[in-house]
């Protein structure tokens, strides 16, 4: 995931509508899986951001930042600016939450940036989730971020990353009582999402198999811990469904059937440049619940940040966020409604550019 500040800064709010002095009355008077999949919720959107410090492995300390994004009935407020450095005044910084739309609690999208990118590289899509009534929550991965990327990679940067992932939905699912948030979001059912390099991330969270045979060449160094968590893997098991956008399957530490070892619906989004990899996975990934969606004339950043040249934002985002809040409605909140099944099962599409495949 190549960025650069000046398309960070263009890009970092283009997409959806701006928040609308209706969302409170609309929200409370109508059932949101009756709202049209492909189109806004009723919601504005709230954000914060904490630093979170977990122990990845025994004595060894890792802080990140979290990003979450969640529905709100205010109409006004602070917008958000991600890393100082990209505004967003379609968010408002720290709203008052508003009550859960569902008796579960917000239903959680959790989500792994791209190479260099960080937890609001996805903005967008997280907007769509909250806007919807979820909670969309996103590390910002350290030592793999535009403001502090080290390179050559950490030997942990293997685990570092999911576990970054699980860490941050931990810390929703345990904030403290007197938090704002705490009480108010259901962790028990989670779709996992990630954008190019985010993409083995999921992989990983998703418990396909490394191969610890590949520990030798691709984890030299690492201590005997290390090469324990290499071969026992980082499942989330929280996860019930998950979106890989825009990267392929770390066949470098997995074993050569490693996806078979994927339980949940999993949906392969793709830019039409560089197809290649993508198809030879469909051809391959026989054994899972597999869906893949193509995107005709987009590029990378159309899962990301945008401003692609054959693409519009307005389509490309459209297209992305219709397709993962189906799939997060089936597999977290059971929907069965006739738009969202026939969206995952190819009889429904939103327009012509996408070219879609399940099982």
């Amino acid at each position: 995931m190549r960025l650069s500040l000046t398309l960070i800064l263009v890009l970092a709010c283009g997409g959806d509508t701006a928040p609308t002095d209706s969302a409170a009355s609309t929200a409370s008077t109508i059932d949101p899986l009756s709202w049209p999949v492909n189109a806004s919720g009723a919601f504005n959107v709230g954000y914060q951001t904490w630093e979170v410090t977990y122990e990845p492995l025994a004595g060894e300390s890792r802080t990140v930042a979290l990003n979450v994004w969640y529905p709100t009935d205010d109409t006004e407020g602070s917008a958000a600016n991600y890393l100082g450095i990209a505004p967003d005044d379609q968010v408002f910084v720290d709203a008052t939450p508003a009550s859960p739309a569902y008796d579960q609690g917000y239903p959680v999208h959790a989500h792994s940036h791209g190479h260099m990118g960080w937890g609001a590289t996805s903005a967008n899509t997280a907007r769509y989730f909250a806007s919807h009534g979820w909670l969309y929550v996103s590390p910002n991965h350290t030592e793999n971020t535009l403001l502090d990327n080290v390179d050559p990679a950490p030997q942990g940067a293997f685990y570092h990353r999911p576990l970054d992932v699980r860490a941050v939905i931990d810390a929703i699912q345990d904030l403290p009582a007197d938090h704002v948030l705490a009480g108010l979001a259901d962790t028990s059912k989670v779709l996992i999402t990630g954008h190019s390099r985010g993409v083995p991330t999921v992989w990983s969270l998703m418990g396909a198999d490394f191969d610890p045979a590949k520990s030798e060449d691709y984890c030299a160094g690492c201590s005997a811990d290390q090469l324990a968590l290499f071969e026992s893997g980082v499942q989330e098991t929280r996860a019930v469904a998950a979106i890989t956008l825009d990267g392929g399957f770390p066949s470098d530490w997995m074993t050569a059937d490693g996806q078979d070892s994927v339980s949940v619906p999993l949906m392969d989004m793709s830019a039409e440049e560089g197809h290649t990899t993508h198809q030879d996975q469909w051809d391959r990934f026989t054994g899972l619940d597999y869906s893949w969606l193509e995107v005709v004339d987009a590029c990378h950043q159309t899962f990301a940040l945008g401003g692609c040249t054959e693409l519009s934002d307005e389509e490309g985002f459209h297209m992305v966020n219709t397709y993962a809040l189906a799939l997060g409605r089936s597999a977290v909140l059971n929907d069965t409604d006739d738009q969202v099944l026939g969206l995952l099962d190819g009889s429904v599409t939103v327009d012509s550019r996408g070219l879609f495949l399940t099982r």
